[in-house]
């Protein structure tokens, strides 16, 4: 999945100084390149609704390495007013 590599180099940085609008141009830019390499699977990487075919233990787990990736992309976006991507703070509080 290096597709997302350099976008969560980005936006997971040390010293992060991208403004809101900097790090959505980042995460969408990421997101569609994403999407886009998922829906272009093969269909033996895809997974199935079927019980009849097994599934193979490396296709199961390039989805949830995808599914992983999404959620870290997004991540930050969801933070709110947190500044820190590794502490989650709350809304309830």
């Amino acid at each position: 999945m290096t597709i997302a590599c350099e976008a969560m180099d980005a936006i997971y940085a040390p010293n992060i100084k991208l403004s809101s609008h900097e790090m959505e141009a980042i995460v969408t830019k990421a997101d569609v390149e994403l999407r886009s390499h998922y829906g272009a699977l093969p269909t033996y990487l895809r997974l199935t609704a079927s019980t009849q075919t097994p599934m193979l233990p490396h296709v199961c787990l390039y989805h949830v390495q995808y599914h992983a990736h999404l959620i870290l992309l997004h991540r930050p976006l969801m933070q709110g007013r947190n500044k820190n991507p590794f502490i989650y703070v709350s809304p309830l509080l």
